[in-house]
């Protein structure tokens, strides 16, 4: 499974090097120009190119509160708008966002795994269908078509 093929999973790492950026002593702004600016060692992504975004926008002076608000809005997923609505309330009531940072992409990892377990579950019954409608049968006939004719012949 590669990070590229799915967002959550990239970013859920990128609020946990944000978190960890954080704890490291930076603010929330300069984690967010480490984790965007140092994209010599991996191509953009969706991922990448929102969080400059949001980036770009507390550089021209929108508020936090504003920017992730927005941010939510651009991505239209349960998950991230949980995140941001969590987000939001975090920097309201004045808790350590690295904190936060790291309990939410927890979450949503632990979130997209279990759709993950879900989707992968149903891939056997899925696989099954094929089995009872073609090759049951074909194996079937391939069986009793000796008898049959052998029933027929000597009869």
């Amino acid at each position: 499974m590669d990070s590229k093929d799915h967002p959550l999973i990239e970013f859920s790492l990128c609020l946990d090097l944000v978190s960890l950026s954080m704890r490291a002593g930076l603010d929330f702004k300069s984690a967010l120009i480490l984790i965007t600016e140092n994209e010599s060692s991996s191509p953009p992504s969706k991922v990448r190119k929102e969080f400059q975004y949001l980036l770009s926008e507390l550089r021209i002076g929108k508020s936090k509160e504003e920017a992730v608000r927005e941010f939510s809005m651009r991505w239209n997923h349960p998950l991230i708008e949980q995140f941001c609505q969590t987000l939001l309330y975090g920097l309201k009531q004045g808790i350590s966002i690295s904190d936060l940072l790291m309990d939410q992409a927890e979450n949503i990892r632990h979130q997209f795994f279990l759709e993950f377990e879900k989707t992968v579950s149903r891939k056997p019954f899925k696989l099954l269908i094929p089995l009872f409608l073609l090759i049951l049968p074909a194996t079937m006939i391939v069986l009793m078509l000796p008898i049959f004719l052998q029933l027929l012949g000597g009869g």
